[in-house]
């Protein structure tokens, strides 16, 4: 007999009224001696409307399987709606599964960072212990972005690299955009900020390693006037839309930039943070939310295990005014106190710092930090700092958990980064330092991602 599940959209996952929503999951047929494949997918919205699947068959399974994708048109009346996915089989058989959405009444939809579904040592651990089912695909990046020595060991550009790494949400056409920066040291250049479309399979929210290799092809390359980009955050737009913020740290012009992103128009400035003076320039940025509220720290850079870190709030109608795309208003932020720094008590040779919230409702920093510095081939690992939001608080270091990425030359010592699935699956990324000359097909120099789901 015929299985389905959904796996996205999660039960009761707010929708927006009138955008189409990507329904995907997988289905199973008759495994046995007379096995049977799923001919189809069928998915619609409230019994009417319904449109078939985009199919891709799983290889090497002992029940034939597929993973199914496909777009409906969410009604714009509010409340509940039911979307039914319909499998059936090569003999006719027929299986269906439904899940619910909710349109919200009210039009103000704030972006939200989803909590982790266990607590957050679980979910490290389950990272941990998923080393096997990491995996890989590849950014289209540029020659220039490549490591090359001269004869007799020169190095030729070897102070350039990739550093800051970020990713969006599963968009509304099933792809996901990643974004990558790239530090330019000689005199003169200037540093790139990239995004990347992936439209490979994807299950749930997690990419997955195809044979061949799925190349994001550069959608974009900005050459911005900052030198060293580094660390990166991404906060989706309001009301689920295909854009939001990426805020970058900007070592040379001690700053944080922020760039609007849309899935139309690709990246634009957007506005420059208010800072008060900096003595060095900023090495992380990071942010999260509590209710209405949300929180950004902005890290100056400083040797060893202890630096200071400048933190602002907003609340979300200040911060989003009219609560419509593009509304950004970055003066809402103010300093959370502006007589004083919070210690940071943060390994400074951490690549890049990010908060989440685990199921608990506690708060961490994840800090994504590489056994021997710059070294691609050392151990990773990932140091857990709770956080307090009320009085604001880092604590030192809880526990250090070494993450097993897939073998390679991606390392937490360039990049490292995480995103939470919209049913609270963390999923841990790092990226190559620099791009190697690999790439399939018509592609050159690339550089690899690998993406480790808890």
């Amino acid at each position: 007999m015929p299985k389905v599940t959904i796996n996205r959209p999660a039960p009761g996952t707010v929708v927006t009224a009138g955008q189409s929503v990507t329904v995907s999951g997988k289905a199973t047929g008759t495994g046995g001696a007379e096995p049977h494949v799923i001919d189809s997918v069928m998915v619609g919205i409230d019994g009417s409307g319904a449109v078939a699947a985009q199919v891709t068959p799983v290889p090497h399974q002992l029940v034939p399987t597929v993973l199914f994708a496909a777009s409906v048109a969410v009604p714009a009346a509010g409340g509940g709606h039911q979307i039914m996915v319909s499998a059936t089989e090569d003999d006719g058989l027929r299986a269906s599964v439904t899940v619910s959405v909710v349109v919200p009444a009210s039009t103000s939809v704030y972006p939200r960072f989803t909590p982790t579904a266990r607590p957050i040592l679980d979910e490290l651990a389950a990272v941990a212990a998923n080393r096997d089912v990491c995996s890989s695909i590849y950014l289209d990046t540029l020659e220039s972005h490549s490591h090359d020595e001269l004869p007799f060991g020169i190095d030729w550009e070897g102070e350039d690299h990739h550093q800051g790494l970020a990713r969006t949400q599963q968009l509304t056409d099933g792809s996901v955009v990643f974004f990558l920066s790239h530090s330019e040291t000689d005199e003169g250049d200037r540093g790139n900020l990239m995004h990347f479309r992936y439209a490979g399979p994807i299950e749930e929210e997690h990419v997955l390693t195809t044979s061949p290799p799925t190349v994001a092809p550069l959608t974009q390359l900005l050459e911005i006037e900052d030198q060293h980009p580094c660390d990166m955050s991404f906060l989706p737009e309001v009301k689920n839309a295909d854009s939001g913020y990426l805020f970058v740290a900007e070592q040379r012009t001690l700053r944080v930039r922020v760039y609007r992103w849309s899935a139309a128009e690709g990246l634009a400035v957007h506005g420059v943070l208010p800072l008060p003076p900096l003595t060095s320039g900023p090495n992380f940025v990071f942010i999260g939310a509590s209710d209405d509220r949300y929180l950004l720290g902005v890290v100056p850079g400083y040797e060893g295990d202890m630096g200071a870190v400048h933190l602002f709030t907003a609340n979300a109608a200040d911060l989003f005014p009219g609560c419509v795309p593009g509304a950004l208003d970055l003066s809402a932020f103010h300093p959370a106190d502006p007589a004083r720094e919070f210690s940071f008590p943060v390994a400074s040779r951490a690549s890049q710092v990010h908060l989440v919230t685990d199921s608990t409702g506690q708060h961490f920093l994840l800090a994504y930090r590489a056994s021997k510095g710059d070294d691609e081939t050392g151990d990773d690992f990932v140091d857990v700092h709770p956080v307090s939001f009320e009085p604001f608080a880092v604590s030192p270091a809880i526990v250090s958990v070494h993450i097993f990425l897939r073998p390679g030359k991606t390392s937490f010592a360039s990049t490292g980064t995480h995103y939470v699935d919209r049913k609270g699956r963390l999923l841990i990324s790092s990226s190559y330092r620099w791009a190697e000359d690999e790439g399939p097909g018509d592609s050159g120099f690339v550089s690899r991602v690998d993406e480790c789901p808890s």
